[in-house]
This record gives structure tokens, sequence and C-alpha cells, in this order.
């Protein structure tokens, strides 16, 4: 299951509410009403709407996909919460767009992300180090992700942000 707003598949059921809601933007995704005490069958239910009918069977196919789904048991990362919150600023923000349009943040886990952007923001003056060692990013992490772009490319992507970061 995913949120048609954000594409998150962080999704989460509030029993209490009814609610399937995205746990990323906070989206209500759909309304569900499950109760656990099993009182009686949807087929003893006499239903002169044929409509409403299909409704709760549609209503009941979605807890079962819902309950079978494994989002439930999802653990967030705490270097999700961190990019999150790091992509609050503007200058992060800037840096991570760049490096999400040249593919380079493709295929790698959240805590390099953590570690990429704050090597690239501090670089010029090694600020860096100690807010990678607070965050327990290991700075060989970086510098081998770092060394599979090349020098040359990985330079040339540095004078593009620090020209984008100067114009805003």
């Amino acid at each position: 299951m995913k949120c048609q707003v954000c594409g998150s598949t962080e999704i989460v059921w509030n029993e209490e509410k009814g609610e399937i809601v995205c746990s990323n933007c906070g989206v209500v995704i759909d309304s569900i009403y499950y109760d656990s005490v099993d009182r009686f069958s949807v087929n003893e239910i006499v239903i002169d709407n044929n409509l409403y009918f299909n409704d709760i069977k549609i209503k009941n196919l979605r807890i079962r996909e819902f309950f079978n789904n494994n989002t439930l048991n999802k653990n967030i990362d705490e270097y999700e919460i961190i990019l999150k919150t790091m992509l609050l600023d503007k200058q992060y923000r800037i840096i991570y767009n760049l490096l999400l349009n040249e593919g380079i943040l493709s295929g790698i886990r959240t805590k390099t992300k953590v570690g990429i952007l704050i090597y690239i923001r501090y670089v010029y003056n090694n600020k860096y180090r100690e807010i990678l060692k607070k965050l327990k990013i290991d700075y060989k992490l970086i510098k081998n992700t770092i060394r599979k772009l090349g020098s040359h490319r990985f330079m040339l992507l540095l004078e593009k942000i620090n020209k984008e970061l100067n114009e805003s």
C-alpha cells in the first residue's frame, strides 16, 4: 500500500478512528471500520441496495489486505527521521535535489544519504567529521561512496552545488 500524495509506504492504521493514515505526510488514505468481535457475517445482512453490499465486500478485502501487508511491522529508521528533518533546511534541500537529479542518491541507504549531505555541506570547513561522528556515521562509508563517483565528477558536482547555494 502506498500513499497517493507523497508515495510513502509508511502506512499505519488507527484502529480507534478506523482510518488508514500515511505516517510520512499525515494524509488520511481511507476509512475502514473493523470490529474484532464477529457479531454477524456480511452474508447474513439483508441489504436492498446492491451497491452497499459491494462496498462492504470491498472494505473487508481492504482490511484483509491491510493486515496481510508487512508495513505494520516496519520500524522507522532513525536516519530517515534525521533526513526528513535535514530537508526542512533550504541548503540541504538544494543539495539533496541536485544529488537526486544526478542519480547519486539512488540505491544507497538513508544513513549514507545523510552522511553525504553533511559532507557536501561542510566539506570546506572540515566541520563534517565532528557531525558525522555525533551521528555515528563512519567517514569511510562516505569516502567510499564519493570515490565511486570519481574525483572529477565530484568536483563538478561541488561547483554546481556551490553555484546553486550562492544563487538562492
